[in-house]
Order: C-alpha cells, then sequence, then structure tokens
C-alpha cells in the first residue's frame, strides 16, 4: 500500500492494476524522483572470467 500511497493511488486504483501496470508506474515514480535503479547482478560467465584472471 505504501506504493500507491506514494502515487496518488487509492486502493481500489492499486487491487485494480496488473501488475505490470503497478511495476511500470512505479518504475516511473523512482525515475521522476531521481532513484537510480539497482545494479544488476553479475552474470555467472563474467564471475569465471574474474576468478580465472585474479585466482579464487
Amino acid at each position: 500500500m505504501t506504493a500507491g500511497t506514494r502515487l496518488g493511488w487509492s486502493p481500489r486504483d492499486i487491487f485494480r492494476a496488473t501488475l505490470p501496470e503497478l511495476l511500470l508506474t512505479i518504475d516511473g515514480w523512482r525515475r521522476t524522483n531521481g532513484i537510480k535503479p539497482a545494479p544488476q547482478p553479475m552474470s555467472r560467465d563474467r564471475l569465471n572470467e574474474l576468478h580465472e584472471r585474479y585466482g579464487r
């Protein structure tokens, strides 16, 4: 509910929204308010590359 209240949505709006609608709206709100997205986790290939380069 906290996300909905920050967006100005009523509980009815939140529960009627689909998950993609809600996630896109939250993403837009975060971008508008200068909140950067979380970095992507390291891939297994990149981890293996680092292990080969610098040892275990």
